[in-house]
Formats: structure tokens, C-alpha cells, sequence
């Protein structure tokens, strides 16, 4: 907005709506009142190709481990996607989990259910991980 001349929308944007959205985008009324011709009713042709599997709830810098709150299932061996603010984003398979209390967990299939594990790159609370459907 305080440049928008200078303004550059980047591919990588659109990757990442089209990673969530499960219908059809347009600018709604971002721009102007848009008019009930320009709504957009009909279905996706195609279904999301992810969906939300925890949200980070903490990271621990000295080991590594982050504590995630379940939201859709996953279990290790799974390739997953975590992204946050500024930017950060990366992809990494699930290795060994836990509970809270240290049990192992061969799948993570209880929603709300706080886990642990380790990722490859720090993440923040609040950060959010995704994995690919199908």
C-alpha cells in the first residue's frame, strides 16, 4: 500500500493460497463493492492439495524439538511443510514423537493432542505445519 507502483505480487504467494484454498479466489471486496455477478458459486474442480496438521506451540532452540498441537492427522515418515511469518518456510518427513509426558507415538490422530518431535530448522510458536493430501 505504500508503494504501489512498486508493487510485485510473487509466485510464491499464489503457490501458497492455492496450498489452502478449496475454492475458486478472486478479490472480493478488497478492491471495490463487488456486484453478485462476480461472486464466485460454483465448486473447486480440484481439492486443496493440503491440509492443516498442528500449529507449533514450542520450540526448545537447545534441542531441536518442537511441540505441535494436533489438528489433522500424521504420523513419522510423513513429509510435512511448516511456515510462518517473514517468510519462513521449509519441508521435512516427521521423525520420532512423543506425547508430553515422553511416550512414543506411532501416529498422531487425537485433535488438540500436544506432541513433540524434532525439525530440521527452528520454528516459532504459532507457526503453522501442513501436510500434502493423498
Amino acid at each position: 500500500m505504500d508503494n504501489p507502483e512498486g508493487y510485485a505480487l510473487r509466485s510464491e504467494w499464489l503457490e501458497d493460497i492455492g496450498k489452502a484454498a478449496n475454492r475458486p479466489l478472486n478479490t472480493g471486496f478488497f478492491l471495490y463493492n463487488s456486484r453478485s455477478e462476480e461472486h464466485i458459486y460454483e465448486p473447486e474442480e480440484k481439492a486443496a492439495p493440503f491440509d492443516f496438521a498442528a500449529v507449533v506451540t514450542e520450540y526448545d532452540e537447545d534441542t531441536g524439538i518442537a511441540t505441535v498441537q494436533q489438528r489433522n492427522f500424521f504420523r513419522p515418515g510423513m513429509e510435512v511443510e511448516f511456515f510462518g511469518p517473514g517468510g519462513r518456510r521449509f519441508v521435512q518427513r516427521v521423525g520420532d514423537m512423543t506425547d508430553v509426558e515422553g511416550n512414543s507415538l506411532e501416529v498422531a490422530r487425537h485433535p488438540l493432542q500436544l506432541i513433540r518431535f524434532r525439525t530440521e530448522h527452528p520454528v516459532a510458536p504459532l507457526d503453522i505445519m501442513r501436510k500434502r493430501i493423498g
